[in-house]
């Protein structure tokens, strides 16, 4: 664990002497503000909902820090001289991280820490001259070892994007534009949201509230709907007809021109054209990613364990696998997903010392040790299907996948969830056992 001093408790740094003249720019305040925030609405989320922020695990502390947000970012700001940008792209970095990650959550356990962190990146991106890691871990009261560690999971955990493109263009976005962007946000956030809910695994926690922000995002979409309406369109609605004689239009008429000449057209055929097009885009239906069918599926799940035959191989069993070894190419994208969010272990029963090195020669072939998550370490032989209970067993897993029956029958008491692989439905299974033809159709990838 990580602890970070207070402010009383934090030491003065030795280094160049920091300019006592530079005031603290606007821009700390306004991201102090907004963090405090973030934190205060995460601290209440954590308290309702359980399995929440396991991803920033790397960050958290033992207790939270006595120093505020605000002064912790002054005393960055005060010995590292970085410029105000890196705190901006540093605020850019956790808002990343936040849609990424939607399960983690910046408390008061971990904000100092991703503050320090992501500061000290965006100096290395920005600033032509910046302190090492070291002098940073001394400004945030945490040690050297403990900075690198962070610095090196932050941005697995970002996917190394660290470039942040310029936010002012030279030609500013239409209204028009802006709610076509602002509704596409919208619509995937309702799609995910719904389609999250609706899942197998949270069907089950259906509840009054969870109702209640549906109904609540519904008529959310509705008034949008009415507010992007063209004025010009209900003022025709509402202006009343009546009869009127030659005179009279002659005079309406040069009344009309009068006011046009000094007032702009209110709608225009392109204008209603622009926000016909807003509605249709926002009643697209918006397919979610493969990353997010993953996670959902997975519930939360944070360590996996699947055997090898018949779900990841196109062999069958281990008489086979003394032959050849060939991994299935359509698993490898859900696998490549798994690795991303989950601690995937790999393993299965072998014959012998040649079918073992066959299987491992498969796999590298296949690609599947480059993605990062998975090492040869965790796939794991074994002589009997004991053996793979055992694994099992040990490990504890939140998910496990398997084509034996039996193996899915004993495990049941044991497993959170479990995912039996077989084109024949079983008659009896239990309440937290699925079944599909393939892991591909379980994540909806066939």
């Amino acid at each position: 664990m990580l602890t970070v001093a207070g402010d009383d408790e934090l030491d003065p740094v030795v280094g160049p002497e920091p300019p006592t003249e530079a005031a603290t720019p606007r821009v700390l305040t306004i991201i102090s503000h907004v963090m405090e925030k973030l934190v205060a609405r995460n601290e209440w989320l954590a308290k309702q909902t359980t399995g929440f922020g396991k991803s920033l695990e790397a960050f958290h502390g033992v207790r939270a820090p006595s120093i505020s947000i605000a002064k912790y970012l002054e005393r960055i700001y005060k010995y590292t001289k970085c410029s105000p940008a890196c705190f901006v792209v540093g605020y850019v970095y956790i808002d990343r991280l936040a849609h990424r990650h939607p399960g983690s959550l910046v408390v008061s356990l971990n904000v100092h820490r991703l503050l320090v962190t992501c500061v000290m990146i965006a100096s290395k991106i920005l600033d032509d001259v910046h302190y090492n890691n070291e002098f940073y871990a001394r400004v945030g009261g945490v040690s050297n070892a403990d900075l690198n560690k962070m610095e090196l999971e932050l941005l697995f955990l970002l996917d190394f994007r660290v470039t942040v493109k310029l936010m002012a263009e030279s030609s500013s976005p239409s209204p028009s534009e802006e709610i076509v962007r602002l509704i596409k946000r919208l619509s995937a956030y309702v799609a995910f949201k719904m389609s999250s809910l609706f899942s197998t695994t949270s069907i089950r926690n259906l509840d009054s509230r969870s109702i209640g922000a549906i109904a609540g995002l519904a008529i959310a979409v509705i008034f949008t709907w009415r507010a992007i309406r063209t004025p010009g369109e209900q003022r025709q609605r509402r202006q009343p007809k009546r009869r009127i004689n030659n005179a009279e239009t002659s005079s309406a008429a040069a009344a009309q021109s009068n006011v046009a000449s000094v007032l702009p057209e209110v709608s225009s055929p392109r204008e209603d054209n622009a926000v016909q097009d807003v509605v249709d885009q926002f009643f697209q239906p918006v397919k979610p990613t493969l990353g997010q069918i993953v996670r959902q599926k997975l519930s939360e799940g944070r360590k996996v364990t699947c055997r090898l035959l018949g779900v990841i191989l196109e062999e069958t069993s281990p008489e086979e696998l003394q032959k050849q070894a060939t991994v299935r190419s359509s698993v490898l994208e859900v696998l490549l997903e798994i690795t991303k969010y989950s601690d995937l272990y790999l393993m299965e029963r072998v014959l012998d010392d040649e079918s073992e090195a066959k299987v491992l020669q498969a796999l590298e072939n296949a690609g599947v040790f480059t993605s990062g998550g998975l090492v040869k370490d965790k796939v794991l032989f074994c002589s009997t299907e004991i053996g793979r209970t055992s694994f099992v067993r040990q490990l504890e897993p939140d998910w496990h996948i398997d084509t034996n029956p039996e193996i899915s029958t004993q495990l049941a008491r044991f497993i959170k969830y479990q995912l039996h692989v077989s084109t024949v439905k079983p008659e009896r299974t239990a309440p937290n056992v699925f079944t599909s033809q393939s892991i591909e159709q379980f994540f909806g990838c066939v």
